[in-house]
């Protein structure tokens, strides 16, 4: 029974610490591969935006356009074509002048709010992606690609093009997807909003939490807390739901957004507990 007892301690501490080595990697790697996606999709994002911004075919004819009020039906096609090209969801011109002068689907509702998005493109120049938010009313999650539009001699903008994007088609697979089987683990993107963090996107183990599920700064346990307050690497927390999880947690750069790729601590060790059970039964 000693030696039973003995070998059974000696394999479940070395078992533990490579175990836990070997998770700690891998939970590095997926996080570093899914910044790595979220870092090249925004960029892809504001790449067209760039090649939209100084276009020297179409934003002067563009500019003629808005200025005589004719040719409206070419403007509507070139937005179908931004629509179909590049699967943006809605898309919408503005003069600079802050009226909204055409957008696709026809029945798109403006917002005001979208004026301080026309403004701050007008005040920069500089094409930006406005972040996750709730659509209205259909309470869809969505971003907008905000391009303003010059020509070549003007230095104010001509107009601005604010582009819909589906978090669902591309951002949320990318997010959701994990590259092994495994019956806990998951990826979670939050921003911070004063003192508290918002998840970002649909979780695994809880339903409608996309832009509604909040957490305070003082839960402090939480991986997301641990990324939004500066933590990097892969950090032991309890999570949402009480668990306590291995957790790799990132910041994205150039953005407002943080990672954490996490699964449960249980799940991890759990070829431990199966290869004690082993010794154990074994003498």
């Amino acid at each position: 029974r000693y030696w039973r007892d003995w070998s059974s301690d000696v394999c479940s501490s070395d078992l533990r610490r490579s175990i836990a080595t070997e998770a700690r990697a891998r939970l590095t790697d997926i996080a570093d591969m899914k910044v790595q996606q979220l870092e090249v999709w925004r960029a892809e994002r504001l790449a067209v935006s760039k090649s939209l911004q100084f276009n020297p075919l179409v934003v002067p004819a563009l500019l003629q356009s808005l200025n005589s009020g004719s040719d409206r039906g070419a403007i509507k096609t070139w937005l179908e074509q931004l629509l179909t090209a590049y699967q943006f969801t809605a898309v919408s011109l503005w003069d600079k002048d802050y009226y909204r002068r055409a957008w696709l689907p026809a029945g798109d509702p403006g917002h005001e709010w979208e004026r301080e998005l026309i403004a701050e493109a007008i005040r920069t120049r500089t094409p930006f992606l406005a972040d996750l938010h709730r659509d209205d009313p259909t309470g869809a999650p969505y971003m907008t690609l905000v391009v303003p539009l010059q020509s070549s001699s003007s230095f104010e903008p001509v107009a601005t093009l604010l582009l819909k994007i589906d978090p669902e088609r591309f951002l949320y697979p990318v997010i959701q997807a994990w590259p092994t089987p495994s019956g806990s683990a998951e990826a979670v993107l939050v921003r911070r909003e004063g003192d508290e963090v918002l998840i970002l996107n649909e979780l695994r183990h809880r339903k409608h939490t996309a832009l509604t599920l909040r957490c305070p700064l003082s839960r402090r346990e939480l991986p997301s807390v641990k990324a939004v307050l500066g933590y990097e690497g892969v950090v032991d927390a309890i999570d949402y739901r009480g668990i306590p999880v291995l957790a790799a947690v990132r910041h994205i750069p150039d953005s407002p957004w943080y990672l954490d790729a996490k699964i449960d601590t249980r799940e991890v060790f759990a070829p431990l507990r199966q290869r004690v059970v082993l010794i154990v039964t074994a003498f």
